[in-house]
C-alpha cells in the first residue's frame, strides 16, 4: 500500500484505525525563537533543526518533548526529523507534537518522514502547508503495538548506523594506509627527496605515461541517448559506474550493440578506468571489456606495473586531480593534466605486496557496504510491511530478518 497523507488509510488490520494528525496532537510553526544559522549556531548547546535536519546547537530551547520536525519549504519538502528531549527549530519547518498516550512520536515519525506522503503546494517553490499537515491520514494500531514497531525500526536503524560507522572508520585507516604505502613502501629505511616528498631510494619517480598507457574513451554520436545504439551485447559503463564501483568494475547498467560500438571505444580487462568530468579522479578495474565515453581514460598498465597496484596509486592521485581541474559548467581534466601527474613506482613484487595490503582493507569495506545495502533493503521492507500491518509484529522473527536478509514477509510465522 502506498503511503498517502492525502486519503484514509484502507484495509488495516483488526484493532487499527485510520486518523487524522490533529486528532492526536499538535501542529505549530517551527522557528518561533527566530534562531539563525549565521547569528545563533554555537559549538555546544540545544540540538536545532533547520530544514535541512538537526544541524547545528543553539543556547535556548523551544520545545522539551519528542516531536516531529517537517521540512516544509523547497526541493526537499516532506523530509521529517526525530527530536527528543530539549530541542529548536529554525524558520521553514513545521512541527508535530503527538499525545504519546494516542501515538508514539517515533511511530509518526516512521510513518511520515516519506517526501511522497505529503500534499505539496506552488510549482517553483514547492511547501506543504500546516493545514495539510494537520488534515494528513495515517493508521494507528494500538499504543502497544506502535512501541513494538518503533523498536523493531530502530534496531534495524541502529544496525545501519554501527555499519555505516565501520565503513567510515574503514575508509579512513584505507586513506592512511594509501598515503603510507604508495610513498614509504614496506620495510625501507632510506629514502630520496623528490618533486613529490621523500620516497624509498630504490623507487623510481616516472610520469604517468611511463607508468601506463593513456587512452581517452570516445562517444561520437549525438544526441548520446539515441535508443537504437543501445541493447546489444558490449558493455558500456559511464562517470556515474565508476563512481559507485567497489575498485573494480564488477556490473554495469548498460550495454551497446554494433552501432553503438562504432561510437565507443571497447577496452580490455585490467585496465583502470578514470573519471574525468564532473567527479573527478574516481577509478575502478575493469574486470571484463567494457566500453566507455570520452568522460573517461584508460589506463593500460606498462610491462612490469601490477595493475591493481596502479590502481592503488591512481586512487591516491583524487585530491591532486580535484584541485587542478578546471570548471566551468562542471569540473573537468584532460590527458594533459594526467601526463603530467607524477607516481613513484616501487618495484613489481613490492607493488604485489603493496597490493595486497590495501585490497585486505578495501575486502572490509566492500563487506561491510554490502551488509549496509542489506540493511537498507530490510528496512524498506519493514517500512512497508510494518506500518502497515501486512506483518504482525508478533509473527516476526527479527534476528532471522537481520542475518537472512529476507523480506519481512517471507520471515514471518
Amino acid at each position: 500500500m502506498k503511503r498517502s497523507s492525502k486519503f484514509g488509510v484502507k484495509n488495516l488490520p483488526h484493532g487499527w484505525k485510520a486518523t487524522q494528525i490533529k486528532k492526536i496532537g499538535a501542529v505549530t510553526a517551527g522557528g518561533s525563537l527566530n534562531l539563525t544559522k549565521t547569528n545563533d549556531y554555537i559549538d555546544v548547546g540545544f540540538p536545532a533543526f533547520s530544514a535541512a535536519g538537526q544541524d547545528g546547537y543553539v543556547a535556548h530551547a523551544e520545545f522539551n518533548q519528542p516531536g516531529v520536525i517537517v521540512s516544509s519549504i523547497g526541493a526537499r519538502c516532506g523530509k521529517c526529523f526525530f527530536a527528543i528531549g530539549q530541542w529548536s527549530t529554525l524558520a521553514n519547518t513545521q512541527v508535530i507534537l503527538p499525545k504519546e498516550d494516542k501515538c508514539l512520536t517515533k511511530f509518526l515519525w516512521y510513518w511520515v518522514n516519506d517526501e511522497e506522503y505529503w500534499v505539496r503546494s506552488g510549482s517553483a517553490q514547492p511547501f506543504i502547508s500546516p493545514k495539510d499537515i494537520k488534515n494528513a491520514w495515517i493508521p494507528l494500531p494500538p499504543l502497544p503495538e506502535q512501541k513494538k514497531i518503533a523498536a523493531i525500526l530502530s534496531t534495524v536503524d541502529e544496525a545501519i548506523e554501527a555499519t555505516e560507522a565501520v565503513i567510515e572508520q574503514t575508509r579512513t585507516v584505507k586513506k592512511g594506509l594509501l598515503q603510507e604505502l604508495l610513498t614509504r613502501g614496506i620495510g625501507h629505511t632510506e629514502f630520496k627527496k623528490t618533486a613529490i616528498g621523500e620516497i624509498p631510494r630504490s623507487w623510481s619517480l616516472l610520469p604517468l605515461p611511463k607508468v601506463a598507457k593513456l587512452e581517452r574513451g570516445k562517444f561520437t554520436h549525438r544526441p548520446r541517448n539515441a535508443p537504437y545504439l543501445y541493447g546489444g551485447a558490449y558493455p558500456f559503463v559511464q562517470t556515474g559506474d565508476i563512481t559507485a564501483s567497489d575498485d573494480e568494475l564488477i556490473k554495469h547498467s548498460q550495454t551497446l550493440n554494433d552501432s553503438g560500438l562504432e561510437c565507443s571505444r571497447l577496452f580490455k580487462p585490467n585496465v583502470i578506468l578514470i573519471t574525468i568530468a564532473a567527479n573527478i579522479g574516481d577509478v575502478a578495474l575493469t574486470t571484463y571489456p567494457i566500453a566507455c565515453p570520452d568522460s573517461l581514460v584508460a589506463a593500460s598498465p606498462n610491462k612490469g606495473i601490477e595493475a591493481r597496484w596502479l590502481l592503488y596509486a591512481l586512487m591516491a592521485q583524487k585530491p591532486h586531480l580535484n584541485k587542478v581541474a578546471t570548471q566551468n559548467a562542471q569540473k573537468n581534466i584532460n590527458l594533459q593534466i594526467l601526463n603530467a601527474v607524477q607516481i613513484a613506482v616501487p618495484p613489481k613484487q613490492e607493488q604485489l605486496e603493496i597490493s595486497t595490503r590495501i585490497m585486505a582493507i578495501s575486502n572490509v569495506e566492500a563487506v561491510n557496504t554490502s551488509k549496509l545495502n542489506s540493511l537498507i533493503s530490510v528496512k524498506r521492507g519493514l517500512l512497508q510491511d510494518l506500518l502497515t500491518g501486512k506483518v504482525r509484529v508478533n509473527t516476526l522473527d527479527l534476528p532471522a530478518l537481520l542475518n537472512a536478509e529476507a523480506p519481512a514477509e517471507a520471515l514471518a510465522e
